[in-house]
């Protein structure tokens, strides 16, 4: 299981190549780092995502440019970019009509 997100290495190239760079992390030189919710690659600015355009992505994946992250329902593992918003993830009191309500 290890290995189930290399389909999206190509990607994080992509994104590099484009100018991007990986946050650094002490205990990892990879791009992709496990968590309990499933691997994940921290990129240091926005996902360019023009920069992807024209790349096979497969049905799988999916570009959630609103949230500055690309996931894989497949093997669960994110491409997070800078501006990705970790709380929109975080339960009702993280959503928008508990925020204000």
């Amino acid at each position: 299981m290890d290995d189930d997100h290399r389909h999206l290495l190509p990607l994080v190239d992509a994104l590099l190549t484009a100018g991007n760079a990986l946050e650094p992390h002490p205990a990892a030189e990879e791009p992709f780092r496990p968590s309990q919710g499933g691997y994940y690659c921290q990129l240091r600015k926005p996902i360019d995502f023009q920069a992807l355009r024209g790349l096979p992505l497969g049905e799988k994946v999916h570009l959630v440019e609103q949230a500055d992250y690309i996931w894989c329902e497949h093997c669960w593992a994110e491409i997070r970019g800078g501006g990705h918003k970790q709380a929109e993830t975080g339960g009702p009191a993280d959503c928008e009509h508990h925020r204000h309500g």
